[in-house]
């Protein structure tokens, strides 16, 4: 009997946030989560994946690309190419086996950089992660979670109006008031402050990248 591919994806049920819920806003959580498994259902993606493609993605491609992997019986095929494992007799045994082997070498980076490209997933360790943490502290600390003492009495009467809540982070705080500002900027950007030519090849950081993070340093810094 053939094993059960075990699947790990992304939940596109919204989940409680830590606290009392209010019985209304309960209500609303789990209309939206209708509305969501609906709409992944037909549409095969749901509003709650837009807010978030990047995370969507990066948890969903792994497993779908370890699933072909394991279950796969064929490889791409370029002109001139077509797999034996299809045809059976297109091109020797010997020469199929190589390329599904180059196939599943391919599948397997795919899935390496797929899965270091999360920061929940990645093998690397991130040396401003502990500055960063202590950061959010601060500043969960001094302006409350998402930075409620921040919201301002429009912002909290619009919220009321459109059911939409102002969420605020450590890189929103003005400069000249805290140096939440400064440390978000130093900690998100520090290594693309100097993308000169050498580290970008050093580090293997596409130039476009490099040049975006660039732009965004200084604009942060203006």
């Amino acid at each position: 009997m053939r094993e059960k591919n075990k699947k790990v994806g992304y939940s596109c049920y919204e989940k409680k946030m830590r606290g009392f819920e209010k019985p209304k806003e309960k209500y609303k959580r789990w209309r939206r989560n209708i509305k969501f498994a609906y709409q992944r259902i037909r549409y095969g993606y749901c509003d709650s994946d837009i807010w978030s493609i990047d995370y969507w993605f990066l948890n969903v491609m792994p497993g779908m690309l370890q699933q072909l992997k394991e279950t796969t019986h064929s490889y791409p095929c370029f002109q001139g190419s077509i797999s034996h494992a299809v045809y059976g007799t297109a091109v020797s045994e010997d020469a199929d086996d190589a390329g599904m082997k180059q196939w599943d070498e391919i599948l397997s980076e795919m899935i390496f950089l797929l899965k270091e490209s999360n920061e929940d997933t990645c093998t690397r360790e991130n040396k401003y992660q502990k500055e960063y943490d202590k950061a959010q502290e601060e500043f969960d600390d001094k302006y409350g979670m998402f930075g409620e003492k921040l919201r301002t009495e429009a912002e909290k009467a619009e919220e009321k109006k459109k059911g939409t809540h102002r969420i605020y982070m450590l890189g929103d705080v003005p400069c000249q008031t805290a140096n939440y500002g400064r440390r978000f900027q130093r900690i998100v950007f520090g290594d693309f402050s100097s993308c000169t030519a050498q580290s970008v090849q050093k580090h293997h950081i596409p130039a476009g990248v490099a040049a975006h993070f660039r732009r965004l340093v200084s604009v942060s810094q203006s």
